[in-house]
């Protein structure tokens, strides 16, 4: 684990005490397994944290930051009802039976050099025998740092790759500009921009509602709404150190109104209320300008990989 403690310091403390994991607040849900191991010698397997959250990020942390936002939403994710959650010590991965929801996730991976190999192929092989797709996400946490290479080997293929990106938040954040005939709203419950008519749709509709309503609260969805027509949504996921912000989509129609600004200014604006003074998000090449705009700087690089369901049907 030492590549992922040197990127995430894990000498911070709290009053001159060091914080172990099993001090973290909220706790997962007793139902699915933790993300991490609590209380069994979590000091040498992940990096120590803080429970505030009212002071930027050290600079040598901020790309380590971006993909443990990630590893923290994937686990609490987990805890709907449906999702299997299985923390190796090396990896954090969740499994559903579902064909649609949440999509099986591969997060944080720790591996050996040594045991790379293997452990791809095992985790793979899982997948493999329920007929299921799985998905990697890696970045400049992960270990090894070609872990990529081992992916692409056992068939996954690249989907994208994303700027990993951080910003500074403020507490009191200015005045929000308006967007004409567009009414924004703020929720546990999400805005779908496409009707709920597929089986699809509906599973990950009633997927994303089911995480809205877990608590403590850690989800708030942002909507954009034109004529009572969703045009826009966005997602805030709060973690132990970092507000990551999710699934910005604005409709092809009402592009380049400013409603994508405005919709990622709302999470950030609410994550500054709440304590937060960093924020994270994975950017694609559409997105980054943007993001740049608001303040936001590019730390390190997110791929995600996938080995489908139609790759197995062909074997």
């Amino acid at each position: 684990m030492d590549r992922w403690l040197e990127c995430a310091t894990a000498d911070r403390v709290k009053g001159g005490t060091r914080l172990s994991i099993c001090e973290i607040q909220p706790p997962m849900d007793s139902k699915s397994d933790r993300i991490f191991k609590a209380c069994q010698d979590s000091e040498d397997r992940f990096p120590t944290r803080m429970k505030v959250r009212d002071s930027p990020l050290p600079e040598a942390a901020l790309a380590a930051a971006v993909e443990w936002n990630q590893v923290e939403r994937v686990g609490w994710m987990a805890r709907v009802a449906g999702v299997e959650s299985h923390d190796d010590g090396d990896v954090f991965w969740t499994y559903s039976d579902g064909e649609f929801w949440p999509g099986n996730q591969v997060v944080g991976a720790q591996f050996t050099a040594p045991l790379a190999r293997a452990r791809v192929a095992a985790l793979l092989r899982y997948h493999l025998e329920r007929r299921a797709a799985c998905n990697w996400a890696i970045g400049s946490a992960t270990v090894p740092p070609g872990l990529g290479t081992i992916l692409r080997e056992n068939g996954f293929s690249c989907r994208i790759h994303c700027r990993a990106m951080v910003a500074t938040l403020n507490s009191q954040p200015g005045a929000l500009g308006s967007v004409q005939g567009v009414d924004f709203q703020q929720s546990d419950v999400p805005v779908p921009l496409q009707p709920v008519t597929t089986p699809r749709r509906r599973a990950q509709f009633d997927g994303w509602v089911a995480v809205g309503r877990l608590r403590p609260q850690r989800v708030w969805y942002f909507g954009a709404i034109d004529s009572s027509i969703p045009v826009g949504t966005a997602t805030l996921f709060e973690g132990e150190r970092a507000a990551g912000i999710y699934d910005v989509e604005v409709i092809p129609s009402h592009q380049g109104r400013g409603i994508g600004t405005r919709l990622v200014r709302e999470a950030m604006d609410l994550a500054g209320q709440h304590g937060f003074r960093t924020a994270v998000l994975s950017a694609t090449a559409a997105g980054h300008g943007l993001y740049t705009r608001l303040g936001f700087r590019d730390v390190g690089v997110l791929s995600s990989w996938r080995y489908g369901r139609m790759r197995q049907r062909t074997l």
